[in-house]
């Protein structure tokens, strides 16, 4: 085993090499959620002309101390099986190299707020990615924790999901059920497909970052 920080330093290229699309963030996020005890997380997304939106809140503990203290440092961490913790930093550096950010707070749900913006035409914006096969991912992976779904694309809200709801008519049937995974999919499917084709027509626009858009001149 290294003991020269090669170790770590690896650990931190994993994590940057596995953050290639806001859905892997995501992901990231709702693991945090589960693993610090929260039943409930609520997930806010909207498109509003190129600014995408990501709000996600919980009834979870909300952050110790000392992530509250300085939540966007790769050094704080609520995980005891990883010693540095990049997620929330990672998810910050997404949204402000876009030029948005990412704002934390307390959930009146009782746990942590996070709120992120990134503009979505900038040529350093993420992919959106597989947002939501994340999700149904995270529904078989994290049996105690319910979600709340809610989409909007320029003021147009799709019906909210609630696998809490979803559960009650299940009377008993799990939601990792193959059935009711597919049935699921087809509602998120629905829910995010105005945001997903706003989201594949955005172009980037190089004239946000000059050094581009001078390269990109040459080239043509």
């Amino acid at each position: 085993m290294p003991t020269d920080g090669s170790g770590l330093a690896m650990t931190w290229l994993g994590d940057l090499l596995q953050m290639k699309d806001i859905a892997l963030h995501l992901m990231d996020l709702f693991e945090n959620s589960a693993k610090a005890g929260a039943s409930l997380l609520a997930l806010k997304m909207s498109l509003d002309d190129k600014l995408l939106s990501v709000k996600i809140e919980d009834n979870g503990p909300g952050f110790p101390k000392e992530v509250c203290d300085d939540p966007v440092n790769p050094y704080s961490t609520t995980r005891k099986e990883r010693k540095v913790g990049l997620g929330l930093s990672l998810f910050d550096q997404a949204a402000r190299q876009t030029g948005g950010g990412m704002f934390l707070g307390r959930s009146p749900l009782g746990g942590v707020l996070l709120e992120a913006k990134f503009n979505m035409n900038h040529p350093d914006a993420k992919s959106p990615g597989d947002i939501e096969g994340v999700i149904i991912s995270s529904i078989c992976a994290w049996h105690s924790l319910d979600f709340l779904i809610s989409v909007s694309c320029d003021g147009e809200s799709s019906e909210e999901i609630d696998t809490r709801q979803i559960k009650a008519e299940l009377e008993g049937v799990p939601l990792q059920n193959p059935e009711v995974l597919k049935f699921i999919s087809s509602l998120l499917e629905e829910s995010f497909s105005k945001m997903r084709r706003k989201l594949d027509s955005i172009e980037p626009d190089f004239s946000i970052w000059p050094q581009t858009a001078q390269i990109q001149a040459r080239k043509h």
